[in-house]
Formats: structure tokens, sequence, C-alpha cells
């Protein structure tokens, strides 16, 4: 059963964790006050983890994410725009491989890049698979979104027997992946993106 509670001892009365929770779950009824959780929306929580990754003192417990699962944010090791930009321009699909297996534990690596893609299947799924993708790039690993084995996935049955998926479940993305035969050594410039833009009212 999901339950989040509230130690008013550390709880600074900031507020934080009420206004991340895009579905009102956490309130915060005046200024200056412990937030409460609103029971009757309760089941309507995600998991997101939105609430315990921005409160600043740990006052808050979620069920979902025992201790020991909520980290602090090491700054020092978030790169700069310049870099998140190269890794992007420089990621390719790589669909020649070296006949070498790819270890347990980059696979390992790259799946726990995909774990913290999002909350919400079909959408964040695909943020997921991006997130596994640029893991396994920056891992020297090659890899392309194998969107063929979704759509073989709704037809057949076949690929979720293989890997033990549950019938509750589905199948929103693959990657193809390995350690790549070709090295690029530049990246093309795209058409610039056309945007309009709209004045707040």
């Amino acid at each position: 059963m999901l339950e989040i509670r509230y130690d008013a001892d550390l709880c600074g009365k900031c507020g934080l964790c009420a206004m991340a929770c895009a579905l009102k779950v956490l309130k915060q009824e005046e200024r200056g006050t412990v937030p409460r959780v609103d029971e009757a929306r309760l089941e309507s929580c995600v998991r997101c983890g939105q609430c315990v990754a921005i409160c600043p003192r740990g006052a808050l417990s979620h069920s979902h994410f025992p201790a020991g699962t909520v980290h602090p944010i090491r700054s020092e090791m978030v790169p700069t725009y310049d870099q998140v930009l190269e890794l992007i321009r420089s990621r390719r699909s790589k669909r020649a491989y070296k006949e070498k297996p790819v270890e347990q534990d980059a696979i390992g690596k790259v799946l726990e890049a995909d774990s913290v893609g999002g909350t919400f299947a079909g959408t964040n799924a695909n943020i997921a698979v991006h997130n596994a993708a640029l893991a396994a790039e920056a891992l020297g690993l090659g890899c392309y979104y194998a969107g063929f084995v979704v759509i073989a996935s709704e037809r057949d049955d076949s690929i979720a027997r293989l890997v033990g998926l549950p019938e509750t479940h589905k199948i929103y993305g693959a990657l193809a992946m390995g350690y790549p035969r070709l090295k690029f050594k530049n990246w093309p410039e795209r058409n610039p993106a056309s945007v309009t833009w709209v004045e707040a009212a």
C-alpha cells in the first residue's frame, strides 16, 4: 500500500514538495505550514519521485522510495550545455558491429540510464530509450532504435514470451546494440528548427 509521510520536526515548511507534485497529491494549505497528503488523491500518485527529489531536508518519506534509494545530485558531475550538445551531435545510428559480445556490466549501465527515463508509458518510454542510447554512446557502444521490434510485438507475442514479459506488460521501445565496426569523425549540420514565438498572454 502506498504511503507518504512527513517528519514535522525535519520539515522546513517550504512547500516545494507540494509545488512539485503535478497531481496535487501533496498540498500546503498555508505558507509556513507542514504540507499534507490529500488522502482522496493518494491513489493518483504515479511514483515519479518529484517530492523526495526536491525536499532539501529529507523530511518526506515515500513507500515507493525506501531509505537508501534517494541520492544527492552531484552537481560537479553534471555536464555543460556544450558537452551535452556534442554528445547528441556525435551519436549516430550504428548498424555494423564487431564480433564481440557486449558485457553484462555495460548492459547494466545502459539499463540504469534507461530506468530513469520517466514514469508514464508510451511517450516517456521513448525518453527512456533515448537516455539508453546516449549512455551506450558514452560507453563506446553503438546502437539504433529497433522500432520493428515494437511493431512485431504488437502483432505476435513471441518476443514477449522470449524475454518473459508478463501478459499485463507491453513493449514500448527497443535498441539493437553492440561494439561498432565504424567510427564517425564528423557530424553533418541539419536544417535549423522552424520556430514560431508566441507571447504569453
